[in-house]
């Protein structure tokens, strides 16, 4: 077996920052970062978020059925129609992410008699 030998030299590393200005202008340098959006809490996601509560205990134990199954309920087609047009850039694919996101939070509230998981 051959061995390559190994070079002493050790390769330099630079870091490239671009907009390094917007770091020291006065609205970011000495402030904190908090990329954010503030959603107004209308009808049609109270409606959704209602609609997950009511059925934790029958929705599907996997989020991502789960999630298609809230998007396929009669009962809420209409809220998130709302909020599709309220919200042109919500894709499906964000809309599917943000309800998993909430039914895995859902799991920290146990029905009555469940232990927390």
């Amino acid at each position: 077996i051959s061995k390559k030998p190994q070079s002493t030299k050790e390769r330099q590393s630079v870091l490239l920052v671009d907009e390094v200005d917007i770091f020291f202008s006065d609205n970011m340098y000495g402030t904190l970062y908090r990329p954010s959006v503030t959603l107004p809490n209308d009808h049609s996601s109270g409606q959704i978020l209602q609609l997950i509560w009511k059925n934790r205990g029958t929705l599907s134990k996997n989020t991502k059925v789960a999630a298609t199954q809230i998007v396929k309920d009669r009962s809420v087609a209409g809220h998130i129609a709302t909020l599709r047009s309220s919200y042109p850039n919500l894709s499906d694919e964000i809309l599917q992410n943000e309800l998993q996101a909430m039914l895995l939070a859902l799991k920290q509230f146990p029905m009555d008699g469940e232990e927390p998981r």
